[in-house]
């Protein structure tokens, strides 16, 4: 389902619930912890004929003694806010699974 979304989103695709009407085009801030780029996810966005020049990806967050660390909500919403503040047209941000950026919060 995500893939679609970001189909639908990136390329301005109507929507099933109205196939007539074409929506503006948008980009995407996808965060995707379980599947690789390249072997998995460009795959499916190429198969939804997503545009992928509008789908920006975050993997991880450089921490301060140099190592990535995976972005959480909890610490990192300064990181997220940046990069929409970056992006002017972000219509969505999807996290998948947004479980794996909760942190230790109780969910």
């Amino acid at each position: 389902m995500g893939v679609d979304m970001i189909s639908r989103i990136t390329t301005g695709t109507p929507w099933p619930d109205d196939p007539t009407e074409w929506n503006p085009v948008g980009d995407v801030l996808f965060l995707a912890d379980e599947d690789g780029l390249a072997d998995t996810l460009r795959p499916r966005l190429d198969a939804a004929r997503a545009d992928t020049r509008r789908v920006h990806f975050i993997r991880g967050v450089r921490a301060e003694n140099g190592d990535e660390a995976m972005v959480n909500l909890q610490n990192d919403p300064a990181l997220i806010e940046a990069e929409l503040d970056r992006r002017s047209n972000v219509a969505l941000v999807l996290f998948d699974p947004l479980s794996n950026y909760l942190g230790d919060a109780d969910v």
